[in-house]
């Protein structure tokens, strides 16, 4: 990122804020990739972006998702764990553990669920391993 436009935008940049970035993103071989902020937008104070999310009073129904592996000493579920943490979000998950028939449910353990953390999660795990309810 360029000083001077992070500089620009650093009061819009703070934790936790929902924001939109639109910028071009430069890689060349030997050298990091660089990031040019064109906009940022808080999303949270958008209009269009607060009629599309359900409010606190809409009846949502709470997914999860499950994750089957075959105990938690195995390198699928180390595996596993390690990229929900990498991924954290606000979708719970429930580990199900085949040798003892156990569920494992963490209060504080979410992840980011999109089509790219599922089939990641499937490649770890297996195909039949991952269900989102």
């Amino acid at each position: 990122v360029f000083p001077g436009q992070l500089s620009s935008k650093s009061h819009q940049l703070l934790p936790e804020a929902v924001v939109k970035i639109i910028g071009n993103i430069t890689v060349r071989e030997d050298e990091n990739a660089k990031l040019k902020l064109q906009s940022v937008d808080i999303l949270e104070n958008n209009e269009e972006y607060r009629n599309r999310r359900p409010s606190s009073t809409d009846k949502v129904k709470q997914q999860a998702l499950f994750i089957k592996v075959s105990s938690l000493n195995s390198e699928e579920y180390k595996r596993a764990y390690a990229f929900c943490e990498i991924f954290s979000g606000s979708v719970p998950v429930i580990i199900y553990e085949e040798s003892t028939g156990k569920r494992y449910k963490s209060s504080n353990f979410g992840v980011t669920v999109s089509d790219f953390t599922i089939n990641e999660l499937k490649n770890i795990v297996g195909e039949k391993s991952v269900v989102l309810k």
